[in-house]
């Protein structure tokens, strides 16, 4: 599966990477300081294809990303208890969400 990453001159504005357990070492760097990050984490197990939860926050803090959503959620989550147990600039994305970008 590919991501998507958004950049202006040597900024990294944006990614959205989806259906995504690991990421190669060289695109690391491309991602490292990303301003939004967009990941699925469809579970809050471990999964042999798809970041948990817990994988996708580490990966955030690994990359210093400024802010994360978490998208593809299955029922097992409890929207407003998981958002609550986040930590800052970390969120559950919704239906409908919409956000601006600084390009």
């Amino acid at each position: 599966v590919l991501g998507f990453v958004f950049r202006r001159h040597d900024r990294a504005i944006a990614a959205y990477l989806s259906d995504c357990k690991r990421v190669h070492p060289e695109d690391l760097k491309k991602l490292s300081g990303i301003e939004t990050l967009i990941i699925g984490t469809p579970c809050r197990r471990s999964h042999p294809t798809h970041m948990s939860l817990e994988e996708g926050l580490r990966f955030s803090e690994k990359l210093a990303a400024k802010r994360t959503f978490f998208t593809h959620l299955s029922h097992d989550f409890g929207h407003v208890q998981t958002q609550k147990s986040l930590p800052p600039n970390r969120f559950l994305a919704y239906d409908g969400l919409s956000f601006d970008c600084d390009l």
